[in-house]
C-alpha cells in the first residue's frame, strides 16, 4: 500500500514539473476566493423579475454570505419573495470554491424552485463574478418565443448568465439574463435584477 501511494505522489510530481497538472496550494486557493471577500455579510434589497406572460413583478431579496473552512469556500444563502406574496418564496443556496488542481472558481447552485441543481465555472473580474448556468434536462424540451430553446447551443457561457458585482455605492447588483437565438444571432434578455445594501450591524 505504501509503495502504491509513493508511486502516485511521484506521478503527480512528474506531471506538475512537466506543466501538465497545476496543483495549487491552500494559500493560493484562499487568495483566489479572497477576490470575492467583499461579499461576506448580510445583504437585503429589492428589484424585479420578468416571468414572460405573467409580466414583471417586484421582489424582495436577502443574501447571507459566509466564508467557510478558513477561506476555502464561500456559502451564499439567498431568498427571493414577490412583494406582498409570502407563498412565492424561493431560496437559492450557492457554494463557491477553488478546486484543487483547477484554474477557475467552481459555482454550485441549489434552488428550492423545482429542486434544481446546477454547476459551472465562474469568472472573476475585479469586484464582479459571472457564471453561465447550463440547462437541466427538463429545460431542453421547452420551446417558445422568449423562453428556452432546445436547439440553443450550450457553452461555458451557459443558458442563463448570472452577474454579481459591487457598484460605486457599495451595493450588491445581481442580474440574470437568458441567452436566446434570433435572426441576428445570439442575444441576452435580462429577466431579473436586484440591488442590495449591506445590513447595518
Amino acid at each position: 500500500m505504501n509503495r502504491s501511494l509513493a508511486l502516485v505522489f511521484m506521478l503527480l510530481a512528474s506531471l506538475t514539473l512537466n506543466g501538465q497538472v497545476k496543483l495549487f496550494s491552500i494559500d493560493e486557493r484562499q487568495k483566489q476566493l479572497f477576490q470575492l471577500s467583499w461579499m461576506v455579510g448580510e445583504w437585503e434589497g429589492s428589484g424585479w423579475i420578468d416571468r414572460g406572460e405573467e409580466g414583471r413583478s417586484e421582489v424582495s431579496y436577502t443574501q447571507a454570505v459566509r466564508s467557510k473552512q478558513n477561506g476555502l469556500f464561500l456559502v451564499l444563502d439567498g431568498e427571493v419573495r414577490r412583494r406582498g406574496d409570502l407563498a412565492s418564496e424561493c431560496s437559492v443556496l450557492r457554494l463557491l470554491s477553488y478546486p484543487f488542481g483547477a484554474e477557475y472558481i467552481k459555482w454550485q447552485e441549489y434552488s428550492s424552485e423545482n429542486g434544481t441543481e446546477r454547476m459551472n465555472e465562474a469568472r472573476v473580474s475585479g469586484r464582479s463574478v459571472q457564471v453561465g448556468i447550463p440547462p437541466i434536462n427538463e429545460e431542453l424540451t421547452r420551446v417558445g418565443a422568449g423562453t428556452f430553446r432546445k436547439d440553443l447551443p450550450v457553452s461555458i457561457e451557459g443558458w442563463v448568465r448570472i452577474t454579481i458585482s459591487l457598484n460605486n455605492k457599495n451595493e450588491w447588483i445581481e442580474t440574470w439574463e437568458m441567452r436566446r437565438l434570433s435572426d441576428t444571432g445570439d442575444d441576452w434578455f435580462r429577466f431579473f435584477e436586484v440591488a442590495l445594501s449591506r445590513k447595518a450591524d
